[in-house]
């Protein structure tokens, strides 16, 4: 919403109820999320409403052709997707979050994590969880030193960077294949 409101402010005024301002006035590391799983769900369930609400409004008539490029929207849609889902019921419209596969929620090689960085993924290894990527190193190995003497130090002899999902074993071709001109 902060590169709508910078792009076109006066459209996204008109698009926007005042009780917008309550809800996502605020920097989101301020927040401070409802005690109760309840509360949790209704206001997930309020983002849900209104990202869709967001993005309905940039692709009807009278709203500037251009909203619908800005990268921006394109992280919302795919976060949208990704994340909720719209289900036509004898109710009207109910927006559904997509909280298990039998919702349909995506792998996590596939799930956005960040709309600032569309390619960061979550992983976890070893019971340590992280967003980002993975970082694989290769360096030189020695002989043990002789007792009394100082062992040469090890050397980075190759740096690959790979989306956090990537397994470590599905580099080591790729790094192998790198190392052997050096021998």
């Amino acid at each position: 919403m902060e590169s709508v409101a910078a792009a076109a402010p006066q459209w996204l005024a008109g698009v926007i109820g005042p009780s917008w301002t309550q809800v996502y006035g605020a920097r989101i590391e301020n927040l401070r999320l409802p005690g109760s799983e309840t509360k949790r769900a209704a206001l997930a369930g309020q983002y849900g409403r209104d990202g869709y609400r967001l993005l309905d409004a940039v692709t009807v008539a009278g709203a500037p052709d251009w909203l619908v490029e800005l990268p921006a929207v394109a992280a919302l849609r795919r976060v949208w997707v990704q994340q909720y889902y719209r289900h036509y019921g004898e109710y009207g419209e109910q927006v559904v979050r997509r909280e298990a596969k039998e919702h349909g929620l995506p792998p996590g090689r596939l799930t956005l994590v960040s709309p600032y960085d569309l390619d960061a993924r979550y992983s976890e290894k070893r019971g340590t969880g992280w967003v980002g990527y993975k970082v694989h190193l290769s360096e030189t190995c020695h002989e043990p030193a002789p007792e009394g003497t100082r062992a040469a130090p090890n050397l980075l002899t190759n740096v690959a960077t790979t989306p956090a999902t990537v397994a470590d074993a599905a580099m080591t071709e790729t790094i192998t294949t790198r190392l052997a001109p050096r021998a």
